[in-house]
């Protein structure tokens, strides 16, 4: 049987288990602890949490990563490089020249290899 989520719990006990995001925000609201984030980033606090003791705050994504998404004009000629975004600009990009477009399953599987 699987064990409540509290401060006792052992470290091993809580990577033993799977956790809804639901139930580990919780966890972090009534503990002082961010319930923002992905479930690996929270469960990465919890970790740190119920190891240490320590609160540790959430890594904040800074203006540099966010504005690291260039703006280029788009023609048939553009190469598609490796951080590639399939931002709506791309998309209606894509429409102009393909008037039927839309990214498919296999196509997103296909960009993500």
């Amino acid at each position: 049987m699987r064990p409540n989520l509290t401060k006792d719990l052992s470290l091993v006990n809580f990577q033993a288990y799977y956790w809804l995001k639901e139930e580990l925000q919780s966890f972090c609201r009534e503990n002082g602890i961010s319930s923002s984030g992905s479930k690996l980033e929270i469960s990465n606090r919890i970790e740190i949490f119920l190891q240490t003791g320590e609160i540790s705050k959430p890594i904040r994504k800074t203006e540099a990563v966010k504005k690291k998404i260039h703006q280029v004009n788009l023609s048939p000629d553009t190469v598609i490089s490796a951080d590639h975004r399939c931002s709506q600009d791309v998309r209606a990009f894509f429409k102009t020249v393909i008037p039927k477009f839309h990214f498919s399953t296999y196509m997103n599987e296909f960009h993500n290899y």
